[in-house]
């Protein structure tokens, strides 16, 4: 099981498509109304689109590292 990258201060999230855990301040976070996903790189991000055509990938760049 691969161990969740962590700081001291910095609060993990959990990219939604692998679940491995990630500071907050590296996730790619797409904006959107109503809610947030997390992912942890760009790959996830892709491959969630890909596996949900009924979502809308939103037309701003995402923040973090995409």
């Amino acid at each position: 099981m691969n161990k969740p990258v962590s700081s001291n201060t910095e609060s993990l999230v959990q990219c939604c498509v692998c679940r491995k855990e990630v500071p907050r301040s590296a996730a790619v976070m797409p904006e959107s109304s109503g809610y947030v996903e997390h992912f942890c790189g760009s790959d996830c991000y892709d491959q969630y689109f890909a596996e949900h055509p009924e979502k809308v990938r939103p037309t701003r760049t995402p923040q973090g590292k995409a």
